[in-house]
Parts: structure tokens; sequence; C-alpha cells
């Protein structure tokens, strides 16, 4: 069936995973514009608050997007993986020598660039990278798991990774790359049982902009509690806002349902577009280019007390997000477009030999 094809091009869809990173980008403009409020409860702190929001709950539609689709494969995309250990290491190469240009990356840095996949220098491509790796497995135990274990284990996950901590001090030993398996799994288990889910997507967005308000209205009561009642309040006022808090769960999960319930449109500009996703997110957010980026390009600490904040801060937003989707779309076509064509006969052997590895080790678990 064709469609199964161009659901994958979904403008829906592709049109989310832009805006989950036009948010990642508004968090690191309130996190490394250099704001400081004497003053929480005044009009723009509470914008830079709020824009310092959007970090997690654009990781988690970016992950739980990936999810949607990579769940449903029943091989592993070597070309894919190998197109980002590539492209990770084109950009760290890069950066680290503007680094050591402009003298914003010590040899430590230097060193955690060149070798940003195993030393977490981008925390969220480190994890990225790991679920990638993981998904054929996370994909065997989706195929073949009734649906009575998997909402067992989702609610176990759920409940020790997600509602305990919203409400009390507790991790459970959770990370960054366990959360992100727990959003694949379970966005893997709605793609499997779609069929089965209420058919409703304004009820879907009420749940997840419903969700979304609270976090808002919790971060301003929080804030004026710790003004009128007791600074310790204050000192919380982010903590429904974490990337495993069950309020941003219901946010991501219900914007993005009703988003994907919609009518389906499509083109093939859009999906381009959205390919430069973890191109923008790597060139604007490093240690190389955040103090030339945000307060000697933007001057970002000159518009803490402005009136046009919010307008200087979607500005800035649109011009990073075009500006390096424009350098990883000259990458896609040239040096990505040459370097594969010539490791390709490599790829295509490492290819069979996986999938024969695949079938020897866990192919028998699937019969």
């Amino acid at each position: 069936m064709s469609g199964s094809v161009k659901k994958e091009r979904n403008i829906n869809i592709e049109l989310l995973r832009i805006i989950s990173v036009f948010i990642i980008i508004f968090n690191h403009y309130s996190i490394y514009g250099g704001f400081e409020y004497d003053n929480p409860l005044t009009l723009n702190a509470f914008i830079i608050e709020f824009l310092h929001l959007g970090g997690k709950i654009g990781v988690d539609i970016f992950i739980f997007i990936s999810g949607w689709f990579m769940s449903t494969s029943t091989k592993f995309d070597v070309r894919r993986i190998i197109k980002l250990c590539l492209q990770v290491l084109f950009y760290s190469v890069i950066l680290a020598a503007l680094g050591n240009i402009l003298n914003t990356l010590s040899k430590e840095d230097t060193v955690r660039m060149l070798g940003a996949i195993p030393f977490s220098n981008w925390i969220f491509i480190t994890s990225y990278f790991m679920l990638f790796c993981l998904s054929p497995f996370l994909n065997i135990i989706i195929r073949n798991i009734s649906k009575r274990q998997f909402v067992t284990l989702l609610i176990f996950l759920g409940v020790t990774w997600c509602v305990i901590p919203t409400f009390i001090p507790a991790d459970f030993d959770m990370s960054n790359t366990s959360w992100y398996i727990y959003l694949y799994l379970l966005a893997g288990f709605m793609r499997k049982y779609e069929a089965d889910l209420p058919k409703n997507p304004k009820k879907w967005l009420a749940v997840g902009l419903g969700s979304l308000f609270l976090i808002l209205l919790s971060e301003v009561v929080l804030e004026f509690m710790g003004v009128y009642v007791a600074p310790v309040f204050g000192h919380h006022a982010e903590h429904f806002r974490n990337m495993n808090s069950i309020l941003v769960l219901f946010t991501v999960v219900g914007v993005f349902m009703g988003i994907v319930q919609q009518k389906p449109r499509y083109n093939s500009v859009v999906p381009k577009i959205a390919s430069t996703s973890l191109a923008v997110f790597i060139l604007h957010d490093n240690r190389a280019l955040r103090p030339v980026i945000w307060t000697k390009i933007f001057k970002t600490t000159s518009y803490a007390d402005s009136h046009f904040l919010i307008i200087h801060a979607f500005i800035t937003a649109i011009i990073v997000f075009v500006v390096t989707g424009i350098i990883d779309l000259i990458r896609q076509y040239t040096i990505e477009r040459w370097v594969m064509k010539l490791i390709d006969p490599i790829i295509s052997k490492a290819e069979i030999k996986y999938k024969m590895f695949l079938d020897k080790h866990i192919g028998e678990s699937e019969k």
C-alpha cells in the first residue's frame, strides 16, 4: 500500500518536528541569553521562564515522533546511523576548529567536542544514538509482546519514571536514555494499537494544551508563593516542566495525537526542511558558539527589560533556524551525498552481515 510511504511524509507531523526544534531554540535563548531578574514576577521574567519550558517538551516530541515511525521498521537502517555519526563528526570538527579560533573552547572541551557521541558532548545526541542502536531490539519487543504485557510494562515504567518523580524527589535511577526508551515504547504501543485509540483530535489537543496550561499556571503560582509565602516555593517553580513530568508527558502525547489524527497533507518541501532538525540543534547549541550567538550576535541581554523581548525571541529563533538549516541542506547535497556514494558498497555489505547476525541470534524469537 503506497500510503505507508506517504504517511512518513505527512507534513502535519513534519511541521510538528520543526515546531519542536523551534521551541528548543527558545529554551536555549532563555538559558544562554544571560537573563537575570531580581523580581521573578515581572512580565519579562515570566516570558523567559515560559520559553525555558520548550527544551523538555521539544525534545520529548522529537523522540516521540522518532518512536512513532521507527517502531514499525523490521530492519536496522545502517545507512541512517552512519549518516548520523558522519553528520555529528563533521560538525564536531568544524565547531572544534571554530572554538579554538574564537578561543571559546578549552582543550578538554575540544576533546569532548571531537568525541561528541561517546563523550556525551551533546547529551541528547548521545542518548538519541543509543536509542537508535537499540531500536531493532525494542521493535522486536513491540512486535512480539502481548497487549496486556505491553500495558503492564508501560504502566510500571510510567509510574516509576514519571508519576512518582512528578510528586516526590525520586528518580529510580532514570537517565535521558532510559526516558527516551520509554517514550519510544509508548509511541510504538500507540502506533501498534492506533485503531483502538479514541478518534477525536480536538480532545487530544485539549488534553495536550490543557496540560501545558497547568505547567505554566504552576510556575506562576509557585513564583508568587516564593515571593509572598516562602522562597522555597520559588526554587521549585520549574518542577512540573521536567522531561519526565506527567504534565509534560500528557502535553507531548496530547499534542502529537491531536496532530496525527488531523487530515494528512503531503509535499516534498516540508520534510526536507524537517530533515535539518538535528543539525539545527547541533549548530546553535554548542560550547564553541554559545557565547557568540546569544550575547554578541543577537545581544539578548539588552532586551531583558524590553517590551520587544518576545518579538526579539521569535526573530532570533527564525534566523537561527533558517541559517543553520541552509547550512545543513548544503552539507546534505554536497559532502553527505559524495561521501555516502563512496561508502555505499561498504554499507551494503555491513547491512547483509548485520541481518545475518540478527537472524542467527534473535530471528527465531519472532517466528
